[in-house]
């Protein structure tokens, strides 16, 4: 993450301790979104999609493949369902982490 994100979802500086109260944050939020149950919400398409992202490693960009998933409700309303990260592009990488 990078220093000004932390900055801004901290209030201050971003030190070790911020860097972890953020982390567990996120990830409870993540992990809270992912048991989401969808028995009860009607779908009438599902949207998978790729796409490639930059992301910031040591002052390095590093493009990821991702797999999104989007549902479509009888509504029309759009919800992101699943984000999964591929490894590369290839076809063959797609065939067997898709699963």
């Amino acid at each position: 993450m990078c220093p000004r994100a932390l900055k801004t979802l901290s209030g201050g500086a971003a030190g070790k301790d911020t860097v972890g109260r953020v982390w567990r944050k996120v990830k409870t939020d993540w992990e809270a979104w992912n048991a989401h149950p969808l028995g009860d919400e009607p779908i009438v398409r599902l949207i998978f999609d790729g796409t490639v992202v930059d992301v910031w490693f040591d002052r390095k960009a590093t493009a990821i493949s991702l797999l999104v998933v989007i549902s479509v409700g009888a509504d029309g309303q759009q919800a992101l369902l699943a984000v999964k990260s591929m490894g590369s592009e290839s076809a063959e990488t797609w065939r067997k982490r898709a699963r």
